[in-house]
């Protein structure tokens, strides 16, 4: 049994792969033979290619889409990218738009709805327009002398095929690893509340907050996506099928189409059953996280000190114990090592984008868990980092952080060489 043990950051959920299969593993103490079969089968969902067809397993697709897959954002469960090399096309991030009244709320845009897709699903009907991101180079150097470059993104659209978009605001979003969700669902609403300091009358000068999400009767608190946006794995999974993919179901059956497109049907039904959606979120729900190795050495002890040290923890949080959890025991009761405290963070300017999401600002952000995420170089075949992926390793991550980071900012470029390695190392060991 794992118990309270940082080797084993998803607690008895802990998977033990660790090769390039280490983030589609389902939680290692499952036992019932029905929920091992209903993972494999939420599986099959997240892998499905959906056509365009009318019929058929997996159809619906489009008529606009970003990617005609789960896995095709989120490759392997893991994380996505910005466009690199010869690509065309973003393979692993979504363009949200959207209008603001008086600068202070998003609003859906009014011809081309929440996102541009890049795809279509057929020659008649033209895809919304061309997202482009170029880079500006920032370069600097810590006080010994190393040097080191970050890059700006700068978004651009083009060609846009419905219509003058008028005044508009974009932002780019990679997709996120899905490792430990069932865990972080797990969480109790009174350690988030405990966590959360709005006001900060601690005078950290750290200052989270919960988004809480008042679409609902009843306001849930927001821990998942970029913002803390969405209260549920179930409800970010059906706004993904929805916009990312266009496929729609029972719990939304809003067209993701131009509202000058008359080529998109007119009827709308679901076109994922409710069967194959249940599957597909309790995959997403019970996937393991990843065991640590090695972290007894030297240099991961001295990284850990450091990440304490300098205040990354404060938003970091390294440990908690999870509740129960209704339908999901395994996640239940389990002492955790996600490193977030899932709240809102004041970033900066530097990472401010222009939108506003429940009660989250352009410059707010939730803390990401640091779980796996030595991973995502040998599962995703890249460093990228950031909501939109502008980080090119850790280093350049930590860098680009502001506002309530900033005093741990400077204290990370204040240390030495070998300092500044062994806390990317303990990172890299998460």
């Amino acid at each position: 049994m794992p118990g309270s043990d940082p080797r084993f950051p998803g607690g008895d959920t802990t998977g033990f792969d660790r090769s390039l299969n280490a983030f589609n593993k389902l939680a290692k103490n499952t036992q019932d033979q029905d929920r091992i079969l209903k993972f494999g089968k939420g599986n099959k969902v997240f892998k499905a290619v959906w056509s365009e067809n009318s019929e058929g397993e997996f159809s619906g697709l489009g008529p606009f889409f970003q990617s005609s897959s789960c896995n095709g954002c989120h490759f392997l469960s893991g994380r996505g990218k910005r466009k690199v090399g010869f690509e065309t096309k973003f393979s692993s991030a979504i363009f949200k738009i959207g209008t603001n009244e008086n600068f202070s709320s998003t609003l859906q845009h009014p011809i081309y709805g929440n996102q541009i897709q890049e795809n279509s699903t057929s020659p008649q009907i033209l895809p919304k327009a061309k997202p482009e991101v170029s880079y500006q180079t920032i370069t600097g150097q810590f006080p010994d002398g190393e040097p080191y470059q970050l890059e700006k993104p700068i978004l651009s659209v083009r060609d846009w095929n419905y219509g003058d978009p008028g005044n508009y605001v974009a932002s780019m979003r990679v997709a996120p690893f899905l490792i430990g969700l069932g865990l972080l669902s797990a969480i109790r609403e009174e350690d988030l509340k405990k966590w959360e300091d709005p006001d900060d009358k601690n005078g950290d000068g750290i200052s989270g907050r919960i988004n809480w999400i008042k679409s609902t009767e009843v306001p849930k608190i927001g821990r998942f996506g970029w913002k803390a946006s969405f209260a549920s794995v179930s409800d970010i999974t059906i706004n993904a099928l929805g916009e990312d993919m266009g496929i729609l179901n029972s719990s939304f059956l809003k067209s993701n189409c131009p509202i000058s497109t008359l080529l998109c049907e007119s009827e709308l039904k679901p076109e994922i059953s409710d069967s194959q959606l249940d599957d597909l979120i309790f995959y997403t729900m019970l996937i393991a996280v990843p065991v640590r190795v090695g972290i007894d050495s030297s240099s991961i002890q001295l990284g850990s000190d450091l990440f304490n040290k300098i205040g990354c923890s404060s938003c970091h949080i390294p440990q908690v114990k999870t509740g129960e959890l209704d339908g999901y025991p395994e996640v239940s009761n389990q002492m955790i090592y996600p490193y977030t405290d899932l709240l809102l963070h004041e970033m900066g300017a530097g990472l401010a984008d222009p939108f506003s999401e429940g009660s989250a600002g352009g410059s707010e952000w939730r803390t990401p868990p640091l779980w796996g995420m030595g991973l995502i170089p040998l599962v995703n075949q890249h460093e990228f980092l950031l909501h939109d992926g502008r980080a090119r390793n850790i280093t350049e991550a930590i860098l680009w952080h502001g506002g309530e980071a900033e005093g741990s900012k400077n204290k990370f470029i204040h240390l030495s060489s070998d300092e500044r390695k062994a806390l990317i190392q303990f990172l890299n060991s998460l």
